[in-house]
C-alpha cells in the first residue's frame, strides 16, 4: 500500500518524467490485437491499475478509508477518521480523487481524459457497501474478527446500498475511470479447478458486474496468471 502523500509524489514524478496515462481497454481491439497508440511527442504510455478497492474491515485498522461517496459536488471521495475519530469526506483520502485534482491541474498527464482501471472482488463489500445478502456474513465476520460491531442490513437498506455504488461507478465511468475483476474471493487461480473458477466467476458477475457493467479486463490476483492453453 501506498499513504496519500506517496501517491501524490509518485504521480507527480511519472508527469515530470515524460509519462501519460491512456485507458487500458484502448491497447487492444476485440480481438485481442494490439491497437496502434498515438500520443504526444516524448510522451510514454501509462497504464494505472488500483486493485482490490474495496474496503475490507481489516483496512480500517491500518489506517485506510472506510469507503468511497460521492461528495456535495458530485465528485468520488474518501471517507476517512479525522484525527478527533470523526468520519469526514476529504477528496484527497483516496487515490481516486488525488489523480483526478491532479490531472484537472495537469491535463497534459492524460490522453483523451484517461485515469485508471479500478480492479474489484466481491468479497465483503464493494467500495466499503454491502451490495449483497451474500457479503453480510463475511462482512460481519471481518467485523467481529477485528473487534468492531456487527452490522445488521434489510433488502431496502442493501438496495440502496447498490444505488449508492451504482452512482458512484457512474461518475468513475464519467471522469476517465475503467474497471476490471479481481475475482470474486480474490483467489490463487492456480490453486483452484476449473467449478471453482466459474463458481467465483459467476459470483463476480452477478454481485459486482452487475453494478460495474461489463468489464474486458481480469487482473490474477498476486500475479497467479494462467497460460491460455489452460482450460481453465
Amino acid at each position: 500500500m501506498l499513504t496519500v502523500s506517496e501517491f501524490a509524489s509518485m504521480i507527480r514524478a511519472l508527469y515530470e518524467n515524460d509519462f501519460i496515462l491512456v485507458d487500458g481497454d484502448a491497447l487492444y481491439d476485440e480481438n485481442r490485437q494490439l491497437r496502434t497508440l498515438f500520443l504526444p511527442i516524448g510522451k510514454k504510455p501509462l497504464v494505472l491499475v488500483i486493485e482490490g478497492l474495496n474496503y475490507y474491515a481489516t483496512r480500517r485498522e491500518t489506517g485506510n478509508a472506510w469507503n468511497l461517496v460521492l461528495d456535495e459536488g458530485g465528485e468520488v471521495a474518501a471517507e476517512i477518521l479525522d484525527a478527533n475519530g470523526n468520519l469526514v469526506i476529504d477528496r484527497y483520502g483516496e487515490a481516486i480523487g488525488i489523480l483526478d485534482l491532479y490531472v484537472a491541474e495537469h491535463p497534459g498527464f492524460s490522453l483523451d481524459g484517461a485515469k485508471g482501471t479500478i480492479s474489484l472482488t466481491g468479497y465483503e463489500c464493494v467500495f466499503g457497501y454491502v451490495t449483497d445478502r451474500d457479503q453480510l456474513d463475511d462482512r460481519n465476520n471481518a467485523f467481529l474478527d477485528n473487534g468492531m460491531a456487527s452490522i445488521s442490513l434489510d433488502d431496502r437498506e442493501i438496495e440502496a446500498n447498490r444505488t449508492a455504488v451504482t452512482q458512484i461507478i457512474e461518475r468513475l465511468k464519467e471522469t476517465g475511470w475503467r474497471f476490471a475483476s479481481s475475482t470474486y474471493g480474490f483467489i490463487n487461480a492456480r490453486d483452484h479447478d476449473l467449478d471453482r473458477i466459474r463458481t467465483d466467476t459467476q459470483k463476480w458477475f452477478d454481485q459486482v458486474g452487475s453494478l460495474t457493467g461489463p468489464v474486458s479486463m481480469l487482473h490474477y490476483p498476486n500475479g497467479a496468471f494462467i497460460t491460455g492453453s489452460d482450460e481453465r
